[in-house]
């Protein structure tokens, strides 16, 4: 076992339990990890693999931080509840909406006709092929978007301290 009072040669090869190696390039991502669990989290922010390590890295001023904002960023809008609080009205048909449906009804099947007689005089115009149906998607809209970029700060090329990672302390070299 290595630790801060004693010297002994670390070795980082694959999954030692031991002695938990990356290697992490200047703008906070994974590049290279000795254990198994890590290698398919390879390219992503290493905070994702592991916060605590990360955290304390910029706490120690290994990584620094610079926010902006990006005002050309497009967002997916939220979908809208609706959970309301009052019960919805229940509708009573009147005469007058009867009779309204009964001329809506009456268009619907003299246009079903019309266009029945129109088919069989005018065949081809009704060949049509088959297209995706496009802006089905759910529509996006303009947003402002906070951003933060982490970069290498330091010229420290050696390190040795005991840091917190939440419900343990690690010996980072």
């Amino acid at each position: 076992q290595c630790d801060p009072s004693t010297s002994c040669e670390m070795d980082c090869e694959a999954n030692n339990k031991d002695l938990i190696c990356v290697l992490i390039d200047d703008g906070g991502f994974l590049v290279l990890s000795n254990q198994e669990d890590h290698w398919y989290q390879v390219g992503k922010f290493f905070s994702e693999v592991d916060a605590n390590l990360m955290s304390a890295l910029y706490n120690n001023s290994f990584y620094a931080r610079k926010e902006s904002y990006d005002f050309q960023s497009v967002c997916t809008p939220e979908a809208q509840s609706n959970t309301g609080a009052a019960p919805r009205g229940v509708f009573v048909p009147t005469v007058a909406d009867l009779l309204n449906l009964a001329w809506w009804t009456s268009a619907a099947a003299w246009s079903l006709f019309q266009q029945f007689l129109y088919g069989l005089t005018y065949s081809s115009w009704f060949q049509t092929e088959e297209v995706a149906g496009d802006g089905m998607e759910a529509r996006e809209m303009s947003c402002i978007m906070k951003q933060t970029q982490y970069y290498f700060s330091t010229v420290n090329a050696t390190y040795n301290a005991i840091i917190d990672c939440g419900n343990c302390s690690r010996w980072v070299q």
